[in-house]
């Protein structure tokens, strides 16, 4: 294998995680990494070697089994597509190398430079000496060889798992983890290797969960809707403003002092109001409340909002007890949830 092209190619490949190359050293590693700071190297027979002394953060660790994880993708393929034969058929452009074939399926490969490896599964034509109906897959080695095993019959479709069906189991272990009460040490430890074995087996579906859960934290805790009207047989029938918009006011929370102002304020203006309120960020159970209390649900929402995955996962068990009708009580169990850090807090400032 070609040590040059291997490690272009892992370049390429770590690019979008923002891990810089340091270059070739005199021992032939490359040399990796990340803010500043030597992250690993790659020697040419694709063993990657860490510096333990600045995997000092989760994201650093992190980033080292990805670089483990692409240097030997990358090996594979790269020498993979060096030694295959040409694959040969009729109108097809040249590059493009036979990785395997089986029935009338091929899968091939060819290395397109500074755009890294493009993957192509194709079925013969009656003849043999033809090729059709591609299916492409850029810098995706793994995509393509589960395609041409489902293509060729070599595995069923229905005994695979696609990433966004892994997704969603992914998303019910952690949920699990997070929010089943009462885990004992084993069945919490059978759903973290089962974590694991996604998180080995289908990285794009973990990494697509994380960037999910990354984009939840940034919602809002709840979402209160104020709006002026009258109940006709049990139907809220919105008002409408001299220019025929609906008389309805949005109050994000947490909120501000001035935000809260202008929600009471759109309230004392209409004769009749009515509210609602929705759990954004968490699937809290306030839809039965009032929504009356703005300020006590403003300071819970602001409470929720500092709560740790272990402080959430509390609250919820306390919350599957509980009928919320006002909004104090949400307050009141927010409180009891915080109540050992707030203990700790004062506790450390006497």
């Amino acid at each position: 294998m070609k040590s040059e092209r291997y490690f272009q190619e892992i370049c390429h490949r770590v690019k979008p995680y923002n891990i810089e190359t340091e270059g070739l050293k005199e021992n032939g590693s490359m040399y990796f990494s990340y803010a500043g700071k030597s992250l690993c190297r790659v020697s040419p027979d694709g063993i990657t070697y860490h510096f333990s002394e600045h995997l000092d953060t989760e994201k650093k660790k992190e980033l080292c089994s990805l670089m483990t994880e692409i240097s030997e993708e990358v090996r594979v393929y790269v020498q993979s597509v060096e030694k295959a034969p040409p694959l040969k058929a009729v109108d097809l452009r040249d590059g493009y190398k036979l990785l395997c074939e089986h029935e009338k399926i091929v899968l091939a490969g060819r290395d397109i430079g500074e755009y890294g490896y493009e993957f192509v599964t194709w079925q013969y034509t009656y003849d043999r000496k033809g090729v059709t109906l591609g299916h492409y897959y850029h810098n995706d080695y793994e995509g393509a060889k589960e395609d041409f095993a489902v293509r060729s019959g070599l595995v069923s479709e229905q005994r695979l798992l696609k990433n966004e069906e892994l997704q969603v189991i992914y998303r019910a272990l952690d949920q699990g983890q997070k929010y089943i009460p009462y885990l004992t040490f084993d069945q919490e430890q059978k759903i973290l290797d089962l974590k694991k074995k996604i998180e080995l087996t289908s990285p794009k579906a973990a990494e697509s969960f994380k960037k999910e859960q990354e984009a939840q934290l940034e919602k809002p805790i709840f979402l209160v809707r104020l709006m002026a009207g009258d109940l006709e047989r049990d139907l809220l029938k919105v008002h409408n403003d001299s220019e025929g918009n609906p008389l309805v006011h949005e109050l994000i929370l947490p909120a501000t002092a001035e935000e809260l102002k202008a929600a009471y304020d759109f309230g004392t203006k209409s004769e009749t109001c009515y509210q609602t309120i929705q759990g954004i960020r968490y699937s809290i159970p306030v839809g039965d409340m009032a929504a009356a209390d703005l300020n006590s649900l403003n300071e819970s929402a602001k409470m929720i909002d500092q709560m740790s995955e272990m402080e959430i996962a509390d609250l919820w068990i306390s919350l599957r007890a509980y009928y919320l009708e006002y909004e104090y009580e949400l307050k009141e169990i927010c409180e009891e949830v915080l109540s050992p850090v707030t203990v700790m807090q004062n506790n450390l400032t006497m």
